[in-house]
């Protein structure tokens, strides 16, 4: 028995974002397993380039607003 969590339960609880509001001993063991382990490590940096390629494919404030502009114009 292992006081680690397993790599499905880490990186279930990564992307369902359980670990946000988890104690500080549970999310001290997930960094715990995180640091030893490579294939856990890769998942989460693949997670956050994602978070970021998603983060970055939304129109930024002010085209936004540009473009809003140019409708009521046109209008």
């Amino acid at each position: 028995m292992s006081l680690l969590p397993s790599c499905r339960e880490v990186t279930e609880g990564y992307a369902r974002g359980d670990f946000e509001d988890a104690g500080f001993f549970n999310r001290l063991l997930v960094r715990a397993h995180v640091w030893h382990c490579d294939m856990c490590t890769r998942y989460l940096a693949q997670l956050r380039m994602l978070g970021e390629v998603f983060r970055n494919a939304v129109a930024p404030e002010p085209a936004v607003e540009a473009l809003k502009s140019r409708l009521k114009q046109s209008l």
